[in-house]
């Protein structure tokens, strides 16, 4: 056994309130001067120190005795150890030598970028590794000196019942029985394969809890859409809509907050597809996910989402003025069912989109697969045309005899058309319906009052649905997005 160096003898050391009483057995990794672990043989601990040229992929070095000659109550890894590449291979090896209970801790740097890691106060190569390895973050201290906060703090972890891993083929045979179970609903093969296998902006964006023997205990995913923004912060990018947050009945006590399964995955998702690749991800939640995505996940929530309605079975059709007697009769207005995409849906997203800010690309590229190729057959889009030119889309699906308005664009000196839309489409294809109703964004005002022109009323949304947003870095910012974002029932995988 080697001793520490005598460094500092003050009890207070913050290495301390993370070991276990003396005379624990402690093994520190790496480079003694990396971090100052303090004069623990003096306070009764027994401590080996090593370096990581002893470990490899496959176990400790047979070589070395004194490593592999009984489990540790505690173990050190320093700085310059945690944030090498091989750190993955170093975890496996500190797990076997490691007691169920006992404790690693994780002498690591604090990033200075991105925004999301720096909130944490973690780099996302050492949480990713932590979490592979099957190790759960027990505490993560910042450490202090000189009255300033250093870029270095503590990790602590523990040895946990679950490994995080992203995606691998066939996972959906296991993913999608527990999909039926936790929502009691089905969802086809079909669905998911063109969800999040043939989606072409990305796929398999997927993160899972599963035990040593392969058992899933949780899930969490996002499929991918394209962005484009007409306001500060970057023009076009890619980010993601959370989806089918789950926990197997069997994990949901372990852990709490924090440290739960859920919060674990999720966290383990956002670092492994969302930092340094996108602004932020969104989602829709409502009741106790919501609150525990704001406590836990760093998500923060728009203003609340305003449901539209036209009751025909409760208060008639709306009475038209004379001007809007005229606009519904005009010939050259015409709907069109929509079967396959054409150039047309592209040019109108050009002309259209900076008259709403910031959304979704609704090209035709998007349209083609978020709802002529969803195998679910669901959804009806027509084009509104004037003087044959395309002006506008919208996107609708039929339940008893509610049509759910999910999605529309239109250029913003068209909008008058939606009274004249509406005229022909309930003539021609939903003339049984005794109500409409849809969401649509507080933004932009003009298209808020061509609805209510339309007859519209806004109410609260029934299933108090809350629009997220956790953000990865700082291009774009909650009252911006609030302000100019323009998103839809369609935006959502509730539609």
């Amino acid at each position: 056994m080697k001793t520490v160096n005598a460094i500092n003898e003050n009890p207070s050391h913050p290495l301390l309130p993370h070991l276990p009483p003396a005379p624990a057995a402690i093994l520190v990794i790496g480079c003694e001067s990396d971090f100052n672990t303090g004069d623990l043989p003096s306070l009764g601990y027994d401590v080996t120190v090593t370096d990581t040229g002893k470990f490899c992929g496959d176990g400790i070095d047979s070589n070395d005795p004194a490593l592999s000659a009984k489990p540790y109550d505690g173990i050190v890894l320093a700085a310059s150890s945690a944030t090498d590449g091989f750190l993955n291979d170093v975890l496996k090896p500190i797990r076997s030598c490691l007691k169920p209970a006992g404790a690693l801790i994780v002498h690591t740097e604090i990033p200075e970028q991105p925004l999301y890691q720096r909130k944490t106060g973690m780099s996302k190569a050492v949480l990713t590794a932590l979490y592979e390895n099957g190790f759960r973050i027990k505490s993560n201290d910042r450490m202090i000196k000189e009255g300033k906060e250093t870029r270095f703090g503590l990790v602590v972890a523990k040895k946990d019942k679950v490994f995080l891993r992203v995606y691998r083929d066939g996972d959906e045979l296991d993913i999608l029985p527990m999909f039926q179970q936790v929502f009691q609903s089905d969802r086809t093969l079909a669905h998911w394969k063109w969800k999040y296998r043939d989606n072409p902006f990305g796929n398999h964006k997927i993160a899972l809890a599963v035990t040593q023997d392969g058992a899933l205990a949780a899930h969490f995913c996002g499929y991918a859409v394209p962005f484009y923004s007409s306001v500060e912060g970057p023009g076009e990018f890619l980010s993601l809509q959370g989806a089918d947050t789950m926990t197997h009945p069997d994990f949901r006590r372990m852990g709490l907050g924090s440290t739960s399964v859920l919060t674990r995955v999720t966290t383990y998702f956002f670092n492994k597809f969302c930092v340094d690749n996108m602004p932020f991800m969104y989602g829709y939640n409502t009741g106790h996910i919501k609150k525990f995505g704001e406590r836990f996940l760093g998500y923060q929530y728009m203003s609340p989402i305003p449901y539209h309605v036209l009751d025909f079975d409760r208060f008639g059709r709306p009475p038209l003025t004379l001007l809007g007697k005229f606009k519904k009769r005009l010939s050259f207005v015409t709907v069109e069912r929509v079967t396959r995409m054409t150039a047309a849906f592209d040019l109108l997203f050009k002309r259209a989109s900076r008259d709403y800010g910031l959304l979704l690309k609704k090209d035709a590229t998007y349209l083609k697969w978020r709802y002529l190729d969803c195998p679910d057959h669901v959804h009806r889009l027509f084009a509104v045309k004037c003087f044959g030119k395309l002006v506008g889309w919208c996107v609708f699906s039929v339940r008893d005899r509610v049509l759910i308005w999910g999605d529309a664009l239109f250029e913003k000196k068209y909008a008058w058309c939606v009274g004249a839309m509406f005229d022909r489409l309930l003539k021609k294809h939903f003339s049984d319906v005794g109500r409409i109703e849809g969401w649509f964004s507080r933004k932009p005002k003009w298209w808020t009052e061509a609805l209510a022109k339309a007859g519209f009323e806004v109410t609260a949304d029934p299933n108090q649905l809350a629009a997220g947003i956790i953000f990865f870095d700082a291009a774009l910012s909650l009252p911006v997005v609030d302000r100019h974002f323009y998103y839809t029932m369609g935006d959502s995988d509730l539609f």
